[in-house]
């Protein structure tokens, strides 16, 4: 592969991490408005808990309470999608920022004396070693996420399993108030 070749398949692979972040973004508002609206629901149901439906109390607190659970992990992986953290132990690199900056900190004449004089052969190394760690993050932030994107659906799953419990408790109260 020529340096050309590499640098597409790098750009590939950033995009797929791009992806992956994206997701786990949305992953974590929709996990943040669920577990919202399910706390409001186990916090209501605690009100209609005590006027004798306690079995339906506890029906919606274990489906609510475990979908509730499961936002939250949801919430958690995702964040550690977006936020990896990882020690990948690469070889310095001319392609990525960090080691950039680190390497020639603001000696702009020394930075573009060495890049210019970088070989191909050089360029492809180390294209190929950013590769390689930019595949390591994808593998991860894919593994993670598909995770969070799991956790979501049960959390989903499970809220709406809690909510025909949590409506016929409304109901009940709503039939047993006295008529004014």
């Amino acid at each position: 592969m020529n340096y050309t070749q590499i640098w597409a398949l790098l750009d590939s692979i950033q995009a797929h991490i791009r992806a992956f972040d994206v997701k786990a973004q949305i992953a974590i508002t929709v996990n943040g408005i669920l577990a919202g609206v399910i706390a409001t629901e186990i916090v209501k149901a605690s009100e209609y808990g005590g006027a004798g439906m306690h079995w339906r109390f506890l029906c919606v607190c274990l489906t609510a309470g475990m979908g509730l659970c499961a936002s939250i992990l949801a919430i958690c992986l995702a964040i550690y999608v977006v936020h990896p953290q990882i020690n990948l132990n690469q070889p310095s690199s001319h392609f990525f920022f960090w080691h950039i900056a680190a390497r020639y900190e603001d000696d702009y004449a020394l930075a573009a004396q060495e890049m210019k004089n970088l070989s191909e052969d050089a360029i492809v190394e180390d294209l190929a070693t950013q590769v390689l760690a930019n595949s390591i993050v994808c593998k991860l932030k894919a593994q993670r996420g598909k995770g969070a994107i799991t956790l979501t659906g049960v959390a989903l799953i499970l809220y709406v399993a809690s909510v025909p419990w949590f409506a016929s408790m409304v109901y009940s109260a709503a039939s047993l108030a006295p008529v004014r």
